[in-house]
């Protein structure tokens, strides 16, 4: 029988620290956010799926929404949101898919509330 001599190498604490991160980098390269995959960006988009107010303006993003509803005019806000239907909480959940976000603006009862609504939401996103 013949005895062979294994040993590893001498590696330090610090060498073997320095390839687990490079492995995990290379790993983290190859797997896609899950937020880039649920959410579209601002930039995702198509100018078919911007909002128009019947003003004529229009709202590429929730964060143009939350600019813009607090200086929007009674009579355009009404004209969008009203007993029969909201346009923005149906934009919100249609085009961004944030369900939550447009229940809230459903169960909001003035233009108010709706803006704290956008704006909490904007603060706190995960």
């Amino acid at each position: 029988m013949r005895w062979v001599k294994r040993f590893k190498p001498h590696t330090s604490t610090a060498q073997r620290i320095m390839k687990k991160i490079a492995r995990n980098e290379k790993m983290a390269k190859k797997i896609p956010k899950i937020s880039d995959t649920l959410k579209p960006k601002k930039s995702d988009i198509s100018p078919e799926q911007y909002f128009v107010l019947c003003n004529g303006e229009n709202l590429k993003s929730i964060h143009d929404l939350a600019k813009h509803i607090e200086t929007l005019d009674d009579d355009v806000y009404n004209h969008h949101v009203n007993a029969e239907k909201n346009d923005f909480a149906n934009w919100v959940s249609g085009v961004f898919e944030q369900h939550d976000l447009a229940e809230t603006l459903r169960a909001s009862e003035s233009k108010q509330e709706s803006h704290i609504a956008l704006l909490k939401h904007l603060a706190f996103k995960k």
